[in-house]
């Protein structure tokens, strides 16, 4: 009896250990969106948009910055951009925007990443995709259903956000985002007025952008984005940012 009662012990502890850190994740994840502000709609992101924001961190002290990224711990858990800290850039500056409620089972958390105020290859924003006890969601269609897959940060995270609106060097890509989960993208080439090959980017600029292709994607009720049919590839004058 007294081995039973043993056993049984063990037994509970174990279930307790293995409950409790979940149970404890799934609280701090409903209080990490139940401070975000709800996703407005349609949501859009430009070029304009994102070139701007170049100036906002630029303009921004050590102080306030140091602030911002401090911040990150509160949401470390979950967006997983927070966890890429080799970098001889430093890591980027995360900051989440809103919430999006995809389905009853699906939340999606729009956030920007922004590395250095002076270097223009970290400028996005993206959407993660989490159930409704905040494990992150597999968005890619092609992911496959016997792989395992861990809950960050107690192993190296393997699933990213999904880039909605980016600004690089090379090419830069736009997004509207709609209520019921359309998702339409539009990547354009980004024109310098000097060979970046040649010259690179400091004491260049950038003088207008080329459309490339657009995309309709959908999130679907399951937090899976899949593509629609009607992407195509765009033939248009370049567009000036001046």
């Amino acid at each position: 009896m007294k081995k039973l009662s043993l056993l049984l012990g063990i037994c509970l502890v174990a279930l307790t250990a293995f409950i409790a850190p979940n149970s404890t994740k799934e609280a701090q994840f409903k209080s990490f969106i139940a401070d975000l502000p709800a996703l407005d709609f349609p949501f859009q992101v430009g070029i304009e948009d994102m070139t701007k924001r170049y100036g906002f961190y630029e303009s921004m002290s050590d102080e306030e910055l140091e602030m911002r990224y401090r911040k990150m711990d509160q949401f470390r858990d979950f967006l997983p951009e927070t966890w890429i800290r080799f970098s001889r850039l430093g890591p980027p500056l995360v900051e989440p925007l809103a919430k999006m409620q995809v389905s009853e089972d699906v939340v999606g958390i729009v956030y920007t990443t922004f590395r250095d105020r002076r270097f223009r290859g970290e400028n996005a924003f993206l959407i993660m995709l989490f159930d409704d006890q905040g494990k992150p969601i597999d968005h890619s269609k092609n992911a496959k259903k016997s792989k395992k897959r861990n809950w960050f940060p107690a192993n190296k995270p393997d699933i990213m956000g999904y880039a909605l609106a980016y600004h690089g060097v090379v090419n830069t890509q736009t997004v509207r985002l709609e209520e019921d989960g359309r998702v339409s993208l539009e990547v354009f080439e980004n024109v310098w007025a000097k060979d970046i090959d040649e010259h690179g980017t400091w004491e260049n600029e950038i003088t207008g952008y080329k459309a490339v292709s657009t995309e309709e994607l959908f999130i679907n009720s399951k937090g899976q984005i899949k593509k629609s049919s009607n992407s195509k590839l765009v033939k248009s004058a370049r567009a000036s940012i001046h």
